[in-house]
């Protein structure tokens, strides 16, 4: 009698064990296999503290004359580099451009603070005596400039580090057409820290 109720004892432990559950591969687990494509998401990155998460680009278009800006980074710490490319584009008919190599060229970049107010980047330097002047520019010619700032600036006769905060590259290209004089304008945010987590 003993030996048949371990054995009816056993039968219902192993029925109610097996309940519910799937059998185990022959491997042992019941996890299945991991796919070989990383997962992907359409969430966007979630910003902290006020960072911008990817460098900025700019387009403007004026009487088919188009000015386009980017950014190589959104955020600097002071001495680190930001590089700045504008290209302007002419998309009509023939018209000129400014020839301007004292003056920043053409199109020419400044970095403004959120006031507006054009930091001096260049310092002291020697006068320049190429004359200003204005320059066939034909029906799909382009213009280009490159500039590298580093959260610096002038303050008097002295290069220092600009406070923390937001900046602007504006790039400006001076064209004509016919008489009209136009200036196509692009406005690109660089941010500038002082604290390393930041970036």
């Amino acid at each position: 009698m003993r030996p048949f109720a371990l054995l009816a004892l056993a039968a219902l432990l192993l029925a109610g064990c097996l309940q519910g559950s799937t059998p185990a591969p022959s491997g042992g687990s019941t996890t299945p296999p991991a796919s070989s494509t990383p997962p992907t998401s359409t969430t966007p990155p979630v910003v902290t503290g006020g960072a911008a998460v990817r460098p900025a680009h700019g387009s403007n278009a004026t009487d088919n004359f188009t000015l386009e800006g980017d950014e190589s980074v959104s955020l600097i710490l002071p001495g680190q580099d930001a590089a700045f490319t504008f290209v302007g584009t002419n998309g009509g008919a023939n018209a000129s451009a400014l020839f301007a190599p004292c003056d920043g060229g053409n199109p020419r970049i400044d970095i403004e603070d959120a006031n507006g107010t054009v930091l001096d980047t260049v310092g002291p330097h020697m006068r320049c005596m190429i004359a200003i002047s204005w320059q066939p520019f034909g029906a799909g010619e382009q213009l280009s400039t490159n500039m590298t700032w580093n959260g610096t600036a002038w303050d008097g006769e002295k290069l220092a580090p600009v406070a923390p905060g937001t900046y602007y590259a504006v790039g400006t290209f001076a064209v004509k057409r016919d008489a009209g004089e136009i200036d196509v304008t692009v406005r690109l945010p660089i941010g500038v820290t002082d604290n390393r987590g930041a970036l």
